[in-house]
Formats: structure tokens, sequence, C-alpha cells
């Protein structure tokens, strides 16, 4: 007599997720998933008749069967560790209502390499793609105003990223230990870059500013971040809101400026 075990993770459904009230009462908040679910979910934007409103902390843990999760309009807010070890995650996008992403929300997400951050959010904060070692493909929604301490830390497959115009803080460790990193775009928003926000960047080679020389000489740069100020700075301008190239300047034979 032969016996058998087997444990067969499950198809993502609506099922697998728990719902729990808001303080309000007016909307619900995701606050587990069932950890065998495997593929691709589809969050609801309603449940029982009310909108979800949030993903809480630690909702999908370590729910390393999931390949995609599509967040619903309805959500403002993803609580920390929200997906955090969620290792089989490919691709995330961030809709534009969401406002809050806590604290490592994607941290060690180790499959996962596109994300796409949506215009509300006004603050990338600590750690939320820490440990993202296959992503390769950001787009930053245009009202970040803050890539928080250690935010893309050890994503070792980025090799470019832009910084869109308004950001004004660049943290600390915000980059360090992207190996990969050769790249980077800074608006003239910018005023501060934190300490080691680009320690270990050892690939770093050319940094692109739209702005003066002035406007970068004024942006504080903090310590330990040589591969920044080490690299190529190529001066840019904004024309039409976009950062282009700075042509050599032309002259017209006769003209005194």
């Amino acid at each position: 007599l032969l016996t058998v075990s087997l444990i067969v993770s499950q198809a993502a459904d609506v099922g697998d997720l728990v719902f729990t009230p808001n303080s309000s009462g007016n909307g619900y908040i995701i606050s587990d998933c069932d950890p065998t679910a495997s593929g691709a979910l589809v969050i609801p934007d309603t449940h029982e008749g009310k909108p979800v409103v949030a993903i809480g902390s630690e909702a999908f843990m370590d729910c390393t069967n999931l390949t995609a999760v599509t967040i619903p309009g309805s959500v403002t807010s993803i609580g920390w560790y929200a997906f955090s070890g969620c290792t089989g995650l490919t691709d995330i996008t961030i809709p534009d209502n969401v406002t809050t992403i806590d604290w490592f929300a994607f941290g060690d997400c180790t499959a996962l390499t596109n994300v796409t951050i949506g215009s509300g959010v006004a603050v990338i904060d600590a750690g939320t793609f820490s440990g993202c070692s296959s992503l390769t493909n950001v787009t930053i929604g245009t009202n970040v105003k803050e890539i928080g301490w250690s935010a893309f830390k050890n994503c070792t497959k980025l090799s470019s990223i832009t910084i869109p115009s308004g950001v004004s803080t660049i943290d600390r460790y915000a980059f360090t230990g992207c190996t990969a990193l050769a790249t980077v775009a800074i608006p003239n928003s910018v005023t501060g870059i934190g300490d080691g926000a680009f320690y270990g960047c050892s690939k770093l080679s050319t940094v692109i500013f739209c702005g003066t020389q002035n406007e970068w000489n004024a942006v504080s740069k903090g310590n330990s971040n040589t591969p920044l100020t080490g690299a190529t700075l190529q001066l840019h301008k904004y024309v039409n809101g976009s950062c282009v190239i700075c042509q050599p300047a032309e002259f017209i034979y006769g003209d005194s400026n």
C-alpha cells in the first residue's frame, strides 16, 4: 500500500482574501491572504457593496506563489511589508489613487522586474523596493516629492533611473548597492541627497542634471557618495516640461551675443 500526500497550491481568487472593515466603517481593508494562493490575483474594488480602500500591513507577506497582483483604483494606501517577500511577483502597477506606500511594502520581491508608481504617491517610503534584485524598469509618478531611505537599496539589476521633476529629497542609502546603476537623471528640484544614497554604485558613470552648474553645486550631496560626485556630469535643460540635452551654442557672424 503506497500513500502519497500532495500539497497543491490553489489558483488565487477573491476567496483567498480576508476583508476587514476600516475604522470609519465605510470601506474594507485587505488584511490577509491565503499563503498557498498562486498565479495572478485581481483584487476587487468592492466587497459587500463597499469599496476596498486599503491593503493592510503584511497582508500578502511571503505569498511566494503569487506572480501578479492587480490593485484596483479604489485603494488609497498600501501598508508596511504588505507584499514583502513575494518572491514570485514580477510586475506591479500602483494606481493613481494610492497616496501612501508604507515601509518595505515590496521589500525582497526578488523576481519583481517592472514597477510603475502612480501620480498620487508623494513619498516612496523607507525600503519600499529594497532587495528587489531583479528590478530593471521603474517609472516614478510625477507627484513624488521624496525618495526615502533605502527605497531602492540593493536593486542590483537597475541600470538607469530617472528622478521626475518635483522631487526635492533623495534620502540616505536610497540607491546604495545598486551595482548595475550606470545612469541617473536628477532634476533641479532636488536640494538634498542623503549620506550614502549612491554608495556602492560602482558602475555609475553618468549623472544627467536638468539645471545649471550653479544649481548642481548648490545641491547638498551628503557623505559616502563618491560614485555620484565622481561620475561624468551632463547639464541638460527643460523644454516643454521634458529634460533635453543642451546643444552647443550657435553663433551668427557679427552677433555680439
